[in-house]
């Protein structure tokens, strides 16, 4: 996945990061082991009772250690030749640093081998974007969303392209505890002041990141509405470009990075 999508609201990842520290938790995946001394094979355990939403031609069944498997080969690029997609296309390869290959060891455990020890493969099973998917979702393709089976407290019920989407609270949800809401409705809008429009009008629930002008409409036309500011991380940042003076030259780019006093920053 480039970005969200409607794995987001399905899947699950199979690791996750704690939202106050950063720390790696288990998700999809209970537990971990390093079963070597070099550290460059792991064993990761599903959860069992892990079902899927019943949709054909998956009917419910438990996710098991094959379709984690699959999802971290794919994620890996490792299918690029088999579907005819330029590797490119797998954006978060990278996130599974030393990946080689993953094997079911039976139902439930996959065996991971790395070319080289790291335990940032881990971290990057807690990418927001490595969402799960059960295997066989590649030859039954992605042109109808209603066919998609995940996993999540929610499961896709209803798909206009280019209007809607709806999500309904799927009641055999593995971890027990049912979704805060009974349905989740997405929908699509064209540009900025439709956005606006439709949270003026309360056909949607929030509008993130207004630009000044656009605040004072809202506010001006709903002045009981909730306004929220704070600071965090932002996504801007700058790039070398390859293609200018010295910065083709790695050793370039690795001294910057080690010039940058990461300690005084934080």
């Amino acid at each position: 996945a480039r970005g969200g999508t409607v794995w987001h609201f399905i899947g699950e990842r199979a690791m996750e990061l704690n939202h106050m520290d950063g720390s790696l938790e288990t998700a999809l995946v209970e537990s971990y082991e390093v079963v070597d001394d070099q550290a460059l094979e792991f064993v990761l355990t599903l959860h069992q009772g892990i079902n899927l939403h019943n949709k054909e031609p998956w009917n419910g069944r438990e996710f098991n250690a094959e379709d984690l498997a699959f999802n971290l080969t794919r994620i890996k690029g490792l299918t690029a030749d088999e579907e005819g997609i330029p590797l490119g296309a797998f954006q978060r390869a990278s996130m599974l640093p030393g990946f080689v290959s993953a094997e079911p060891v039976d139902d439930y455990s996959v065996r991971v081998t790395l070319d080289s020890p790291g335990g940032s493969f881990l971290n990057g099973l807690a990418e927001i974007r490595n969402q799960m998917m059960p295997k066989g979702v590649v030859e039954m393709g992605f042109d109808d969303p209603l066919k998609f089976a995940g996993m999540s407290a929610y499961e896709i019920t209803e798909h206009e392209p280019g209007v809607r989407m709806k999500f309904d609270r799927f009641n055999d949800y593995w971890r027990g505890t049912p979704g805060h809401f009974d349905a989740l409705e997405m929908l699509v809008l064209p540009d900025r002041a439709a956005n606006v429009a439709a949270f003026v009008g309360g056909d949607v629930n929030f509008f993130a990141g207004p630009q000044p002008h656009e605040r004072e409409q809202i506010l001006g036309a709903l002045p009981d509405a909730q306004y929220t500011t704070w600071q965090g991380p932002h996504w801007e940042h700058h790039r070398f470009s390859n293609d200018v003076g010295k910065f083709d030259d790695f050793r370039m780019r690795k001294a910057f990075q080690l010039a940058i006093p990461y300690k005084q920053r934080n």
